[in-house]
C-alpha cells in the first residue's frame, strides 16, 4: 500500500524547505498566526498554498467565483487554518478518541484488510458506510471539502491516504478510479473514504467557529494577503 505523505515535499517550494531545513536544525518555522492563540507556522501555510494553486486558474471566471471575492490566499486561510483549527479546538474533547480510532482503522488497512470492509464496519458516514465507503459521484476538486480534495485530486489509482482532517472530522481516502479532465470537464475522482465524524451538525458549527474564532497575524509581511484579518493601517 502506497502512502502519499512523502510526495508532499516534491511539491513544496523551495522557500518552504528552507523554512523546515531551519526547524530541523532546531530553528523552528515562524509562526504567521494565532487562531484562538494557537500559533500556524509560515511553513505550514506556504505548504497549503502550494499544494493548492495548482487548482485553481485565476483567469477562469468559474474559479474566481468560487473565491467570494477572496484573494486566493485569504480564502485558503479561512476554509484549511482557521475553520478547521476553530472546529477542532471546539471539540477538542472528542478529538483524542477520533484520532484514536482513525488510527486503528489506517493500521487495519496497512495490514492489508479490503477497504471496503474496514469502511462498512467502522466509517460513522451512513451513506456511504453501507456501500463500503463508497462516494456515488463522481468528484472533482470543487465538489469536496478542503483538504480532503487536494489531496484526493493529487492521489494515484489505488492509492490509500494518511489521515487527513477536515471540518467534518478525520478521513482516509481511497481513489478506486482517475477520469482526466475532457471535453471541458475537469479531472474527477472515483473514491471511498473512511469518516470519523464530529458529533452534531460539523458544518455548521465549523461555520460558527470559524466566524468567532479570535485571529491574530503575526507577521505584518502577509497582511497584504490576509487583508480582513489584519487591522487598518
Amino acid at each position: 500500500m502506497r502512502s502519499i505523505g512523502s510526495r508532499w515535499a516534491l511539491v513544496v517550494s523551495l522557500s518552504v524547505v528552507a523554512i523546515q531545513a531551519a526547524a530541523v536544525a532546531g530553528a523552528p518555522s515562524p509562526a504567521l498566526a494565532r487562531v484562538n492563540g494557537e500559533e500556524v507556522s509560515r511553513a505550514e501555510f506556504e505548504e497549503i498554498l502550494v499544494a493548492n494553486r495548482r487548482f485553481f486558474d485565476l483567469t477562469d471566471d468559474s474559479v474566481r467565483t468560487k473565491l467570494h471575492g477572496q484573494r486566493l490566499e485569504e480564502f485558503l486561510f479561512d476554509n484549511e487554518i482557521v475553520a478547521i483549527r476553530a472546529q477542532a479546538q471546539r471539540n477538542s474533547e472528542s478529538l483524542p478518541a477520533m484520532k484514536a480510532t482513525i488510527e486503528q482503522a489506517a493500521a487495519r488497512l496497512k495490514n492489508g484488510e479490503e477497504f471496503a470492509k474496514v469502511a462498512e464496519e467502522m466509517s460513522q458516514e451512513p451513506g456511504s458506510a453501507a456501500r463500503g465507503g463508497e462516494l456515488t459521484q463522481l468528484q472533482s476538486f470543487f465538489d469536496l471539502v478542503h483538504p480532503f480534495n487536494r489531496v484526493a485530486l493529487s492521489m494515484k489509482e489505488g492509492e490509500v491516504s494518511d489521515p487527513l482532517l477536515t471540518i467534518f472530522g478525520y478521513h482516509v481516502i481511497k481513489v478506486e478510479k482517475i477520469f482526466p479532465a475532457m471535453e471541458g470537464k475537469p479531472k474527477r475522482v472515483q473514491l471511498r473514504h473512511i469518516l470519523i465524524r464530529y458529533p452534531g451538525d460539523p458544518r455548521q458549527e465549523a461555520e460558527e467557529a470559524k466566524t468567532a474564532a479570535k485571529v491574530e497575524i503575526l507577521d505584518s509581511k502577509y497582511c497584504k494577503k490576509l487583508v480582513s484579518y489584519c487591522e487598518p493601517g
